[in-house]
């Protein structure tokens, strides 16, 4: 999550703000695995998951949408 904050205060496009967002999706592909693997899913790890997801999206948005022009039939 924590991650998923720092997207913000980077200038888009540049490497580390990809460097940034590829560990954001790394680490939660890994952070998912290895609850799998190793049995120790719990409910806290399924909610603090959804809410790092939500956090990585909102942010992504909010860097994103200003600058890629989306047609307002889309966004409607």
């Amino acid at each position: 999550m924590l991650l998923s904050v720092i997207l913000l205060f980077l200038k888009p496009f540049t490497l580390l703000f990809w460097i940034v967002y590829s560990l954001c999706g790394f680490s939660d592909i890994i952070d998912g695995y290895i609850a799998r693997k190793t049995n120790s899913t719990s409910k806290l790890g399924s909610l603090l998951d959804s809410i790092g997801d939500i956090v990585f999206m909102s942010s992504a948005i909010i860097v994103f949408l200003p600058i890629i022009w989306i047609p307002i039939k889309m966004l409607i």
